[in-house]
């Protein structure tokens, strides 16, 4: 419809929203039916607080505050509910983390870490929207003393030891997960921009050292029985090389198969979900 149209009154200025308009003269006798448009956009102007500056980005950690601060799409946060500091957690840490330049297998190109490209529909739950977001990043998101903190797929320096002087009860520990769920090789599903955004596969990134783990007696005959495969959907990933990324992540975690619990005083109260510290134990 057109804009002077009944259904579209010229009235109407989509103020807050993305639209295009497109007027056309249809020959029904040339095309038997109307064709499919498509657009490549940027998305929302988002909030930065390394600078305070407020414009169009990729970073994952940015869309993720917008997202969750946002009073016309998003979940109305206030902004002393968001945790902007530098430290771990904070979501200037998580920005700078997710533009730090990577190295390429060509040992020449450099890329930003994590990018973030997509869009949702209103029918979406705010709980969905933010774990779509979150696949960008290999992220974990927590709400802690009053605040949302924001941790992106990087390793932490832990500040916080646990000796066996902090330790109230003997030490718990579980070993292999019930499910069965490790893996060895891993693919991932992204939506690849140089390709009209169209939902591709990464190459399969097989792990020789967890197959040899993974195959009795490490016979070599045997790894096509024990070959397993993780897949992994990343919806607003746009590049080959961060999908790959992101599922070695995914890949590594799945392997990480010892727990322990320990029981500690209230001096270690100070740490915060996803945060890591060090355990030494003479024991084990």
């Amino acid at each position: 419809a057109s804009l002077g149209s009944t259904f579209v009154p010229d009235t109407h200025t989509f103020t807050g929203c993305a639209y295009a308009y497109i007027e056309m003269i249809y020959d029904q006798d040339k095309l038997s039916s109307m064709p499919n448009f498509s657009f490549e956009v940027q998305g929302a102007l988002v909030f930065d607080p390394r600078d305070d500056s407020t414009a169009y980005n990729d970073n994952p950690a940015l869309c993720i505050r917008d997202y969750l601060t946002n009073t016309t799409y998003g979940l109305k946060c206030e902004s002393s509910e968001i945790n902007d500091a530098q430290s771990g957690g904070g979501f200037y840490s998580a920005a700078a983390t997710c533009d730090t330049n990577v190295t390429l297998a060509d040992n020449t190109t450099t890329t930003h870490t994590y990018f973030c490209g997509g869009f949702f529909s209103m029918a979406d739950s705010g709980e969905e929207v933010l774990d779509t977001l979150l696949t960008s990043c290999a992220g974990n998101i927590t709400y802690t003393n009053g605040k949302f903190n924001l941790f992106v797929g990087a390793a932490q320096t832990p500040s916080l030891t646990v000796t066996d002087s902090d330790i109230l009860e003997p030490v718990t520990m579980q070993t292999k997960p019930a499910n069965g769920n490790m893996y060895n090789q891993v693919k991932a599903l992204f939506v690849d921009s140089t390709a009209a955004y169209k939902p591709t596969d990464t190459p399969i990134f097989s792990s020789s050292a967890f197959l040899t783990q993974d195959t009795p007696d490490d016979d070599s005959n045997d790894y096509p029985n024990y070959r397993k495969m993780m897949e992994i959907r990343l919806p607003v990933t746009t590049t080959s090389e961060a999908a790959q990324r992101i599922a070695r992540i995914a890949l590594n975690q799945s392997r990480y198969t010892l727990n322990i619990s320990v029981l500690v005083g209230l001096n270690f109260l100070k740490a915060q979900p996803h945060d890591w510290v060090y355990v030494t134990n003479e024991r084990m």
